[in-house]
């Protein structure tokens, strides 16, 4: 309560920018919600408090799935391998989501661990369908049985997926086998394959690309979009104009692959999309100007900084207090 109280006197009264944000991820902590005290954990644990990490271990013991999952959602943001720790143990959790959480987790800190091979043997198609690029971006060469194995499956992604993880190790014929599965023109597998090229990066696919981003069919062109990205090819108009889609879908899987993949020409495009009103759009804009910490940038944050809702004040917070040094 009394952090609640101080953050209210700064944002009503004054004080530095630098000042607010501590109080407005202080006062996170004591929120009544339990997902904002984890987003608030979160932010103070990528700028190096230790509270904030402490926070977060403790939410990870939660009878809550979900909260559990956005917990790990945080720790795998912190830039350092030594989290894993916290991750490794959630591989054997009793929930699916926990679980194909942690295995995302693990990827996103760039940890290696065998034991995802026995998720290739599980039932749920999302966690066979995230280990199976885990053990392919991951280079787990042992896994290239049980990958195989998956061929047999009957779920067109878990096939398609288990071609991507046999690609990325180097296996001869996944790449045209996954072509291959492309000729059932069902929906799931062009979305799943149009990933998959860009995530093997395809030289071979790009004109099948910008025949797909030609022919204007939601989502496979903005998938192709992304995948050409990851190629090294940029359609930035085209990815721009999805920025100002009236459809808040749209939006939100534009800005995505802005954040994971976009370099600061998009600035321009994205700072106004900090006050979007779909939140998911606004936290992925927060995210991405945070990281190319220019005066308006840092302006735009400081302003945020009294927004009505917890999780923009929090995001803000955090960039704005990691902009501090980045200059």
């Amino acid at each position: 309560m009394k952090r609640l109280l101080i953050l209210s006197i700064f944002l009503a009264c004054g004080g530095s920018p630098e000042e607010k944000a501590r109080a407005v991820l202080e006062a996170g902590l004591e929120d009544e919600s339990e997902k904002v005290q984890i987003a608030a954990a979160g932010a103070l644990a990528r700028i190096g408090e230790s509270r904030g990490e402490e926070v977060l271990s403790e939410f990870l013991k939660s009878g809550d799935n979900e909260l559990v999952a956005i917990t790990i959602d945080n720790l795998s943001r912190i830039p350092d391998t030594i989290n894993s720790r916290y991750l490794r143990p959630m591989l054997k959790h009793r929930s699916p989501l926990v679980r194909r959480m942690a295995i995302e987790g693990l990827l996103k800190l760039g940890v290696r661990d065998d034991r995802i091979i026995d998720c290739l043997k599980e039932s749920s198609v999302p966690i066979v369908v995230c280990a199976s690029r885990y053990c392919g971006m991951m280079k787990v060469r042992k896994a290239k049985p049980a990958l195989r194995r998956l061929l047999r499956r009957k779920e067109p992604e878990v096939r398609i997926n288990a071609e991507i993880g046999l690609a990325l190790l180097g296996e001869r014929g996944a790449i045209a086998r996954l072509k291959k599965e492309m000729e059932r023109k069902e929906p799931v597998i062009w979305e799943e394959a149009i990933k998959g090229l860009g995530l093997v990066k395809d030289t071979a696919s790009i004109e099948f690309l910008e025949e797909v981003i030609e022919g204007g069919i939601w989502p496979l062109n903005i998938l192709s979009i992304e995948s050409l990205m990851r190629i090294g090819i940029h359609k930035d108009k085209i990815l721009e104009r999805f920025l100002s889609s009236d459809d808040p879908m749209v939006r939100i899987r534009a800005i995505s692959i802005i954040n994971e993949l976009g370099d600061d020409r998009f600035l321009g495009s994205v700072l106004g999309l900090t006050e979007d009103p779909f939140l998911n759009v606004a936290i992925q804009a927060i995210e991405f100007c945070s990281r190319h910490p220019t005066p308006e940038v840092r302006e735009k944050l400081a302003s945020l900084l009294n927004a009505k809702n917890p999780y923009i004040r929090i995001a803000a917070a955090e960039g704005y207090l990691r902009s501090k040094t980045q200059r």
